[in-house]
């Protein structure tokens, strides 16, 4: 009985993480949209290194290995 009820703990366990996981996935989606629309929106101000550059006001990345 004891074993029942500890994997009947885990199953529940499992799937309210499971639940969580896929809130936190639809909420990181929603916040790169948003990063997605200041980065288009911004007059970037890069710094540049020999390999990349990156905009000072809202991070957009850009690499210079093309």
């Amino acid at each position: 009985m004891d074993r029942l009820f500890i994997n009947n703990t885990r199953k529940k366990q499992a799937k309210q993480l499971i639940n969580e996981m896929t809130i936190l996935r639809h909420e990181l989606i929603q916040l790169e949209q948003k990063l997605e629309h200041i980065q288009r929106q911004c007059h970037h101000q890069f710094l540049k290194t020999t390999t990349m550059r990156k905009c000072k006001i809202c991070h957009y990345t850009e690499s210079l290995h093309y």
